[in-house]
């Protein structure tokens, strides 16, 4: 149909030329094409339109795929290559040890040295080679408006079987000059509850806790009226992307439960 309407233009224009031009120069012949149904005119600017809408879709879907492509490689581009080495060696101590206890900082190398986590972030360097006061590690904050979001598995405490799905938003971060090792952090979570009953429903919770940016360690409580008396402790890796946690009961400090949480919002 295409085809017959360009022929025919065609041939306006070379009747046109022959006999000199009609005035004004312009074509007078009118195209029509064949009936259809009835005898429908089909437009020659309809079928250019309907090509055009088209192509107009794909190069939409073409900007969408563009742009998560663009998002994922800044994603590679901010992971650099001390981060990636950091993270490895998180791994390696994870499976390893450090040689230090819990709630003590590891300032690395080939000492073993161990300080007390109070002690990182605080204006004095206390490890011999001063990674306690690394400035990469310390102006680390909990980015208010961030979004965390993943599952949380239980195994132990009797506090509940299967999964549940956490999504935790920050809604503060605070440091205090005089106590700069500690950050006071405020939050909400949304989770599934188990009643007495055996139903389930989704409830929402206020959290509050304190960020280490020397030892890299969120700890958020639930409310004192909510019944599972758990909390969490989450260690970021060094992307700060993905968030290794723990739920442990706050009275004995035994652990009931693993969640990995994924940055989804910043």
């Amino acid at each position: 149909m295409l085809r017959l309407a360009i022929l025919s233009l065609l041939a306006c224009a070379v009747l046109t030329a022959a006999d000199g031009g009609d005035k004004g120069g312009e074509c007078k012949c009118a195209w029509k094409a064949p009936a259809l149904g009835g005898g429908a005119f089909v437009s020659l600017y309809g079928l250019v339109s309907a090509k055009v809408d088209v192509q107009s879709i794909r190069i939409f879907q073409l900007e969408r795929r563009l742009k998560l492509i663009t998002d994922k490689l800044v994603q590679l581009r901010n992971r650099t290559a001390s981060s990636a080495a950091q993270e490895l060696e998180r791994k390696l101590n994870k499976i390893e040890g450090t040689g230090c206890e819990r709630m003590q900082f590891a300032c690395g190398g080939d000492s073993h040295e161990c300080i007390n986590g109070l002690l990182t972030c605080d204006g004095s360097p206390d490890c011999s080679n001063g990674a306690d006061e690394d400035s990469k590690l310390c102006s680390v904050h909990v980015d208010v408006g961030s979004t965390w979001e993943g599952d949380a598995h239980y195994t132990a405490c009797d506090v509940r079987e299967g999964d549940s799905h956490y999504r935790i938003t920050i809604t503060g971060d605070k440091r205090s000059k005089y106590f700069p090792t500690r950050d006071v952090v405020k939050g909400i979570m949304t989770t599934d509850l188990v009643l007495e009953d055996g139903t389930s429903v989704t409830r929402t919770l206020a959290l509050t806790g304190q960020w280490s940016p020397g030892l890299r360690k969120l700890v958020l409580t639930p409310p004192e009226d909510y019944p599972l008396k758990v909390l969490l402790a989450c260690s970021p890796r060094y992307d700060y992307v993905t968030a290794d946690c723990k739920i442990v009961r706050q009275a004995t400090f035994e652990q009931c439960g693993t969640a990995k949480l994924t940055l989804v919002s910043q």
